[in-house]
């Protein structure tokens, strides 16, 4: 995303009250790489809807990332996105970000437990 392109979670409302029971319920989302079901924005959306705060970027307050299509690594020591080795650097540091895939929150967002 670029210029006029560009989003945040401040310029997306819920359509509806959340469920505060629900799994993503003030939970921080960041996303990463493209995703195969729904547009970026549309992930936000769901995520706000949800009850979540998705952010761009990650850091030890994130609770989970989620990696979209291209969000690996080409080859070893190669990655294509900063936030998962950035993720997985707070994770061993004692953070609590958990990285999950495009299938894992959409599960999530649905009610259903991935662990």
């Amino acid at each position: 995303m670029s210029g006029s392109d560009r989003f945040s979670a401040k310029d997306v409302k819920p359509r509806g009250e959340p469920n505060p029971d629900g799994l993503l319920f003030g939970k921080r989302l960041v996303f990463t790489g493209t995703l195969a079901s729904m547009s970026r924005a549309g992930a936000f959306q769901a995520a706000v809807d949800a009850g979540a705060k998705p952010l761009t970027s990650v850091s030890g307050r994130t609770d989970y990332l989620v990696l979209g299509v291209g969000a690996g690594y080409r080859k070893p020591d190669t990655p294509q996105s900063t936030k998962h080795p950035k993720a997985l650097a707070l994770a061993a540091d004692g953070a609590s970000v958990q990285i999950i895939d495009e299938d894992q929150f959409v599960c999530l967002l649905a009610g259903v437990a991935t662990t």
